[in-house]
């Protein structure tokens, strides 16, 4: 009997050790971009990591929980070129992995999950920035923040002038005869130039808020879905909070993005860039992921429809064959078709319930 009890060896959760091995990697490759390489890679893997660590969260021991938290950020230090500014901002997915992890407890939809990960990313990077910018010595006054702001990009202005005024310097012989005999002089190509960099500065600057909203979205949305894959390769779906947990906004987000596309699309007929087409942009902007992934989802459905299925790939085709000839214009149309696609889908969707919790009342 003893020697029974003494042979018996403590059990050992192989997929704990999985998770925190995984964990490990993954931040080794975030904590090498960011100090090292072009730092969107180190963002997805550190959103990748916030994934990781919520399923952790969710089904290992505290003291687990505890330990690979710490270990982390070691090893963001010491990947990172041993600069406290790295662990600072790596330790995001902490608290990413830390807000998804009572949101799945609550049985949160994927839309308020991805929604509520927004919000944490920009009021964690909102913070960082605040702290490194009052550390250099600098006001966090607004006025002197919109001043500095602005000082950068009219920085960016001048380098965007100079850039494309050494373009059309270089430009080849033949190219400028061609000009010469339109009746178009070096001066005036030049000027136009210049002021195309500038106005494409200025876009960048005008509809900053929604590239920026934009971007955390899609972090956002990076880290819930690398949450749903770490809980499904490692054979934890009970922690799903529904067995179909799909982004699904409300109808009236879909509303909004429509009535937004038709009315910027008029109003860009009429006039130049005005307030209204400037808060337009941004909203689009700031929608557009969501809508985006929904029109994916409402695409893959139709390819495998057997009856949608040929004529989604006849109208697929005459798209791509229309790219063929206007290549400039088939990124920004096809992004704008897949977004409306996706909100037209989901608002007959929630049109649809309506009705059918009309009928059962």
């Amino acid at each position: 009997m003893n020697m029974e009890h003494e042979n018996k060896k403590p059990s050992v959760n192989l997929r704990s050790l999985w998770l925190t091995m995984a964990l490990c990697a993954v931040l080794l490759a975030a904590a090498a971009d960011l100090a090292f390489g072009i730092q969107i890679i180190g963002m997805i893997a550190l959103m990748g990591a916030a994934g990781i660590f919520t399923v952790i969260l969710l089904t290992c021991e505290t003291y687990i929980s505890i330990l690979d938290g710490v270990v982390s950020l070691v090893i963001l230090y010491f990947a990172g070129g041993m600069t406290v500014v790295m662990p600072a901002l790596g330790a995001v997915f902490i608290v990413c992995a830390f807000v998804l992890s009572r949101l799945i407890k609550k049985k949160c939809s994927k839309t308020s999950a991805t929604v509520a990960l927004t919000v944490v990313l920009l009021l964690y990077f909102l913070i960082l920035a605040a702290v490194l910018y009052a550390a250099g010595g600098h006001s966090l006054a607004p006025k002197d923040v919109m001043q500095e702001v602005n000082g950068f990009f009219d920085e960016m202005k001048g380098k965007a002038a100079d850039q494309a005024t050494a373009y059309v310097d270089g430009l080849p012989d033949h190219t400028i005869k061609f000009y010469e005999n339109l009746g178009i002089d070096m001066e005036e190509i030049r000027e136009a130039y210049v002021a195309n960099a500038e106005a494409a500065v200025d876009a960048v600057q005008m509809f900053l808020p929604g590239e920026l909203l934009f971007l955390l979205q899609v972090f956002a949305y990076l880290g819930v879905c690398f949450f749903v894959l770490t809980v499904k390769q490692a054979k934890y779906e009970a922690l799903l909070p529904e067995p179909k947990w799909v982004l699904y906004p409300t109808q009236v987000t879909c509303i909004v993005f429509m009535v937004t596309i038709f009315l910027y699309m008029i109003a860009s007929f009429f006039s130049g860039t005005t307030t209204f087409t400037v808060i337009a942009v941004n909203l689009l902007l700031t929608l557009w992921p969501s809508m985006a992934a929904c029109g994916v989802r409402g695409l893959v459905v139709r390819l495998k429809h057997p009856v949608l299925r040929r004529r989604t790939i006849f109208i697929l085709g005459l798209f791509i064959l229309f790219g063929l000839f206007m290549w400039n214009l088939m990124l920004p149309i096809a992004a704008i078709l897949l977004a409306f696609l996706g909100a037209r889908d989901v608002s007959s969707l929630r049109m649809a319930e309506a009705e059918a919790n009309k009928k059962k009342k």
